[in-house]
Formats: structure tokens, sequence, C-alpha cells
């Protein structure tokens, strides 16, 4: 090395840093934002016996439980959703993305994510104010959250039931 030449000028490598130097041999994969691939008839039928019945199972016990239950439960009922809710609400302000559902498929219900958080917003707050009816309501607006994701399905999967064949 000549006199007054630093010691980084003369390498002409790439700079390690601590993840090349620890892992060297490892390549690191892009995440594609996929969990599952799965086919379209699977989806569906994940959709129909999971998703919807699970969300019409937390409309149920709103509806139903949560007018009779004590007060604490109505606050931890309210608190998830709200979180559920800003949970939506980050998709919807662009905190975060997602173009892919949790199975593979694409997210048809993107555009529905703010109906989804309003409703849940809505439930949330209903669930921890006082009295019985308020709950009533709360799980009266998760029914037509249920109903909103059902119609998506529908409408996404160009399923028309009131149409006749025949004609």
């Amino acid at each position: 090395m000549k006199r007054g030449q630093n010691r980084a000028s003369t390498k002409t490598t790439l700079p390690l840093t601590t993840k090349t130097f620890l892992f060297p041999s490892k390549k690191r994969k892009k995440h594609n934002n996929t969990r599952m691939k799965l086919g379209d008839k699977k989806r569906k039928l994940l959709f129909l016996t999971a998703c919807l019945p699970a969300r019409l199972t937390v409309a149920c016990l709103t509806l139903f439980l949560l007018p009779s239950a004590p007060n604490w439960l109505n606050f931890v009922a309210g608190g998830s959703f709200l979180v559920a809710s800003f949970s939506w609400l980050s998709f919807v302000v662009g905190c975060r993305s997602r173009e892919t559902g949790a199975f593979g498929g694409p997210s048809y219900w993107a555009p529905a994510r703010l109906v989804h958080a309003i409703l849940f917003l809505a439930a949330g707050i209903l669930c921890l104010l006082p009295g019985a009816q308020t709950t009533i309501y709360a799980g009266i607006l998760l029914l037509g959250d249920v109903s909103v994701g059902f119609s998506n399905f529908l409408v996404h999967y160009e399923i028309r039931p009131c149409v006749r064949m025949d004609a």
C-alpha cells in the first residue's frame, strides 16, 4: 500500500454486512405475499366451511350471548372488535398492503375492507356502551358484515342463485 492511500480504496470487493458475514451461503428469498397456494375449489370450500361459519358464530354470540353476559365480557368483545377494525383500516389507509389472501388467491374483498372496518368499529363501540340493547345492535351489525362478505363471495365467483337455467 502506498503512503497516504487509505485501505478502503484499495479493496474492490463488496462491503460485508452483518447478514452476509454471518450467513454467507444463504440466499435471501423475496417474500411474494402468498401463504398457501390452493385451487379455486378449495378456497371456495374453505370460505364456506371455515370463514363464513366463524363470522356467523361471532355475530350470533354477540347478538344472543352478550346482552345477558357480564360487563367484562362486553369490554373484551368490544376491544377485540376495535382491534379488528383498526387492522382493516390499516389496509385501507395504506399502512399495510396485501394483494393475496391467506390461501394464495387474489383478495377480491379488498375494496370491502372499509365496510368491514366501519361495521366492526361501530360494533366495538356499541359493545363498550352500557345496556343490553346496544349489544343487540352490535350483533345485527356483525350479521350485516357476514352478509357483505357472503355477497362479495357470490359476486366474485359469479354465483347467481336466482337465475333460471332453462330460459
